[in-house]
C-alpha cells in the first residue's frame, strides 16, 4: 500500500483547480503565493515544484508541469505505524476485491503520457488492488487528443502491462483469481454525449466506459455542477441517465451537484455512485456532498466513496495528502461504502458480492 499512486497525487493536484479567487478559508497574501492563517502553511503561485502549490487560474500547460514534476519526484513517506497498519490491512482482506473507485488518469488526459499510466497501474496492483477504474475523460479542455484516441492509447498502455479489460463482474472475479489487475474506465464528465445522447453513451459502453458524472464540476446542458450547486438534471440530463441504465453504465455524481446527485437518484433504475466525494456537514467544500445526497444515492443500491485528497477534508492540507478517514458511512445503513484513491491514501475495502461499477 506504500506506493499507491504518483499518479494519483497529481491528478488529485488539478483536481480543484479553479478559474478564479475562490479559496475559502482565511489567508494572508504575500510576494509568490499566501499563507494560510491558521496553520502558517505557505502556499505558492508560482513555483511548481513547491510542496504546496494553487492550481487556481493556471493554464492546462502549467498544471501539466505541476503533474511531470510529482509524477517524478513526490513520494509520500508513511510511519512505522502506517506501514503496520497497511500490511495488517492487505492481511485481512487479502481474499476480498480491492476496487480503486477513481483513478483519475488515463494516456493524454490533463497532460498525462504512457508512462504515467503505467505507473498508476503498478502502483495500484503494488497495492493491492483488484480493479482499477481509470479517467479517460474530464471536461471538454482536460484531453489533449478526442476522447477516441485517449480509449485507444490507453487501451494499448493497458495490454502491455497486462492488465484484463473488464466486461462483467465474473471477468473481475477471474483476475482476482488470477492475481491479475482489471480495469475499467470512466469519465468525470459527459459533454462529449450531449449531441448525440444515445449513439455516443452506446459507444461508450462499448469501449469500456462503465461509470459516467454527467458533468465536471461546472454546469452544463445535462445538469448542474458541483461548484455553483444552483440547478440539478435537465430534460437532456434525464434522457443521458436513462440511457446510461440502457447501456449498462454506472451513473456517477461526483463532480455534480447536490440536486443532481438527488434529481439522478429518483429516477435511475440502476445503482449509481458518487466514486469520489466527501461529507458537507464534517467540512464545507462544494466538492463533498449534503446529507441528503448522500442519503439519495443509498436507496438506489448504489455507494458513495470518500477520497482523502486533502483540500476536500480540511483548510490548508495539500491536495493528495489529506488524512482523513473513511466517512462514507455517515449514509447510515443505506448507502454502501467504498474508497477513491485519487490521493495516496487507499484502503481495500470488501465488496461483498456486490459490484456497482456499471455492470447490469
Amino acid at each position: 500500500m506504500r506506493s499507491i499512486g504518483k499518479i494519483t497525487i497529481a491528478a488529485a493536484l488539478c483536481a480543484i483547480g479553479a478559474h478564479a479567487h475562490d479559496i475559502d478559508f482565511e489567508h494572508t497574501h504575500q510576494d509568490g503565493g499566501y499563507t494560510v492563517t491558521d496553520n502558517g502553511s505557505f502556499v505558492s503561485d508560482n513555483d511548481v515544484t513547491a510542496f504546496l502549490w494553487n492550481p487556481r487560474g493556471k493554464s492546462d500547460e502549467k498544471i501539466a508541469e505541476r503533474i511531470a514534476f510529482l509524477s517524478k519526484h513526490y513520494f509520500v513517506q508513511r510511519t512505522p505505524d502506517e506501514l503496520r497498519r497497511a500490511r495488517a490491512t492487505r492481511a485481512k482482506y487479502a481474499d476480498a476485491i480491492a476496487i480503486n473507485s477513481v483513478m483519475p488518469g488515463a494516456v493524454h488526459l490533463m497532460g498525462y503520457t504512457r508512462d504515467h499510466y503505467l505507473m498508476g497501474l503498478k502502483s495500484n496492483y503494488d497495492g493491492g488492488m483488484t480493479l482499477v477504474n481509470a479517467s479517460v475523460y474530464g471536461n471538454p479542455s482536460s484531453n489533449s487528443v478526442p476522447v477516441e484516441t485517449t480509449v485507444v492509447e490507453t487501451d494499448l498502455a493497458g495490454e502491455s502491462f497486462g492488465v484484463t479489460k473488464v466486461r462483467t463482474v465474473d471477468d473481475i472475479r477471474e483476475a482476482k483469481l488470477q492475481g491479475n489487475l482489471s480495469v475499467v474506465y470512466n469519465t468525470q464528465g459527459a459533454d462529449y454525449v450531449i449531441e448525440a445522447i444515445r449513439s455516443r453513451t452506446e459507444w461508450s459502453e462499448k469501449v469500456g466506459i462503465k461509470v459516467m458524472n454527467l458533468t465536471y464540476n461546472n454546469d452544463n446542458a445535462l445538469a448542474g455542477g458541483g461548484t455553483n450547486q444552483s440547478s440539478g438534471l435537465t430534460e437532456a440530463g434525464r434522457e443521458f441517465v436513462l440511457a446510461m441504465n440502457e447501456a449498462g453504465i454506472t451513473v456517477d455524481c461526483s463532480h455534480a451537484s447536490n440536486q443532481t446527485c438527488i434529481d439522478a437518484a429518483r429516477i435511475t433504475k440502476k445503482p449509481m455512485v458518487a466514486s469520489h466525494s466527501n461529507v458537507f456537514a464534517l467540512f464545507e467544500h462544494s466538492r463533498n456532498l449534503s446529507d441528503e445526497a448522500i442519503i439519495a444515492i443509498g436507496p438506489t443500491g448504489g455507494a458513495v466513496c470518500p477520497t482523502g485528497a486533502g483540500g476536500f477534508l480540511s483548510r490548508g492540507e495539500p491536495v493528495g495528502r489529506g488524512r482523513g478517514g473513511g466517512h462514507g458511512r455517515c449514509a447510515g445503513r443505506q448507502a454502501a461504502e467504498c474508497r477513491s484513491a485519487g490521493s495516496p491514501r487507499c484502503s481495500l475495502e470488501h465488496s461483498r458480492g456486490r459490484c456497482p461499477l456499471g455492470f447490469g
